[in-house]
């Protein structure tokens, strides 16, 4: 959680190293392009951050978290509510006890996923509020 500005930067590096680490496992010339340029640009914030605005860096990386999140939790829509996905968590769910339908463990997962966004995000903006 990006709640401080030390964390932020924790947070940002780890991605930095991500991007760094993610270049050497076969990447194509428009993955090389995209992970340097992204790299750049957090580098370029994380100095922002540290040498003139201080909040920045923060608010980056709580939009990083929350993206993820929100895709996560579209994604659990997308392959285990609105269909059933094979090979999916549901269907083994389902395989195991056959009681719970597929579609039933999707809602159950994609609640559960949104719960913790939400709860994640009102941690994450209560604690930059508090720092201040």
């Amino acid at each position: 959680m990006s709640g401080s500005r030390i964390g932020a930067t924790i947070v940002a590096c780890l991605i930095l190293f991500a991007l760094f680490i993610s270049l050497f496992h076969d990447p194509n010339k428009t993955v090389v392009f995209i992970s340097i340029g992204f790299g750049i640009l957090l580098l370029a914030v994380i100095l922002i951050e540290w040498l003139w605005f201080h909040p920045f860096l923060e608010y980056v990386t709580l939009f990083f978290g929350v993206f993820i999140g929100v895709y996560s939790v579209k994604d659990i829509y997308d392959d285990l509510v609105t269909r059933t996905a094979e090979g999916s968590d549901a269907v083994a769910c389902n395989q195991m006890w056959p009681c719970c339908l597929p579609r039933c463990v999707g809602v159950q997962f994609w609640l559960i996923a949104f719960a913790f966004q939400v709860l994640g995000l009102y941690i994450a903006l209560v604690l930059m509020v508090s720092n201040d």
